[in-house]
């Protein structure tokens, strides 16, 4: 008979059977323009926990990214080690080094936390000894291996042929990744034991959210997906929005994303964990589990009377606004803020379209000659895509032409405010 947990996942029954939870990408000490997003981390922590404590599963790993800076300050790092020990009081935790982590802080901390069921990786486990092997409640053990977050500086040769370098990278943590692989599979019973593996990186073809602070190297950087190792689950990090691995069929793994939208480019997003049941010769289940606490980051763009339509729907959201306008609207926050009184404004803007220069450009077939634009024509086009905040456009266009004829011609700028001084003595 197949039991039932409260929420109505089933588990497989009593057994060799693997039971992991995981999380990842906390980015404890955010914060979303000037807000601190502390109050949303304690509270998507706790449904953690408490979803932890329902499940009660035999291993628990947070894939990396624990804290946003290299040096949390001291508010995140006891945040972290009070929501670390009540997980691992419910079952063994393993904590993997993110690109935003300090290994040397993790290296510090496993020191003092293995004996509270705590296991910080800032580095490869690549010897069976480094291995974690952890009991399972059904019987048999879980090995867990892991590759933190490999910056591109330790793995590559910077004075060699930067066309090579994204290749040199990918086979370099494709290394890694194997001797890792094989420290897990090394004396493996596959009728008892299961093999995890977790990583923190960039696996090619995974959808980024765009906010994970994104440059031309995360693609140039990017792993091989084939070689993800073949493992009952592959627990990765540093993709915010959660999915399952790219890879070839057989790939078990997810990454399991931010418990928070952490940035308006994951507005609207939803975010999860991953719970996990294996059981030997047979695919695992994989389970995304929605969270829900904390608040919604909210893009919009409309009119006044367009937000004051929508207003009912924002609560206590945290807000980017810009405000399409005619004209330009004094203190705009102010009138937002007002028809949103609960809301947390991060950001708002007046898109004034009287702020904005409209593009002239010459028609070869009617007559028109092609041409180097003139300084006036190119500064005209900067402020038809960057806009005016202090003045209409037409000003600002005004002003700035009579700046620059005296300029092309070596005189002095013409400046009829001078008048109003007074003489100097």
């Amino acid at each position: 008979m197949r039991k039932r947990l409260p929420t109505g996942r089933a588990i497989h029954p009593r057994g060799k059977a693997m039971k992991l939870l995981h999380t990842s990408d906390w980015h404890l000490g955010r914060t979303t323009g000037r807000e601190s997003r502390a109050s949303d981390h304690d509270a998507v922590l706790a449904e953690i926990v408490d979803a932890a404590r329902e499940l009660r599963p035999d291993v628990i790993c947070n894939s990396g990214d624990l804290f946003d800076r290299s040096r949390p300050g001291t508010d995140d790092l006891e945040r972290a080690i009070d929501v670390l020990s009540e997980l691992a009081a419910i079952a063994p935790t393993v904590v993997v080094c993110g690109n935003h982590d300090k290994a040397a802080l993790f290296r510090v901390f496993n020191k003092l936390s293995r004996v509270h069921g705590l296991h910080f990786i800032a580095d490869p486990t690549t010897e069976p000894e480094a291995v974690i092997e952890l009991p399972v409640a059904a019987g048999g053990t879980v090995r867990v291996g892991a590759v933190c977050y490999q910056h591109p500086h330790h793995l590559v040769d910077g004075r060699g042929n930067p066309d090579t370098w994204g290749s040199e990278y990918s086979a370099a943590v494709r290394g890694l990744d194997s001797t890792v692989a094989a420290a897990i599979q090394a004396g493996l019973n596959p009728q008892t034991d299961f093999a995890v593996f977790a990583a923190h990186a960039y696996v090619g073809g995974a959808g980024w959210s765009g906010t994970e602070r994104r440059g031309r190297h995360d693609d140039i950087f990017a792993t091989d997906p084939t070689g993800i190792p073949g493992v009952a689950y592959a627990a990765y990090g540093h993709i915010h929005r959660p999915q399952p691995l790219p890879g070839a069929a057989g790939t078990y793994g997810h990454y399991a994303g931010s418990p928070l939208q952490l940035d308006f480019g994951e507005a609207g997003q939803a975010k999860s964990m991953v719970y996990v049941e294996a059981a030997p010769g047979r695919p695992p289940r994989i389970e995304t589990i929605p969270l829900h606490r904390g608040r919604q980051l909210r893009c919009f763009r409309g009119t006044l009377d367009d937000l004051a339509a929508t207003a009912d729907t924002f609560g206590t959201d945290l807000c980017q606004i810009v405000v399409d306008s005619d004209t330009h609207i004094p203190h705009v926050a102010d009138r937002v803020q007002e028809i949103l009184p609960d809301a947390h404004l991060v950001e708002v803007a007046n898109n004034a379209a009287d702020r904005r220069a409209q593009i002239v450009i010459a028609d070869p077939s009617k007559g028109g000659q092609e041409r180097e634009p003139s300084i006036d024509e190119m500064f005209a086009t900067y402020l038809a895509t960057a806009g005016s905040t202090k003045a209409p456009a037409a000003s600002v266009l005004d002003v700035f032409h009579q700046l620059a004829d005296p300029a092309v011609v070596d005189e002095p700028m013409p400046f009829p405010q001078e008048q109003y001084l007074p003489e100097v003595a």
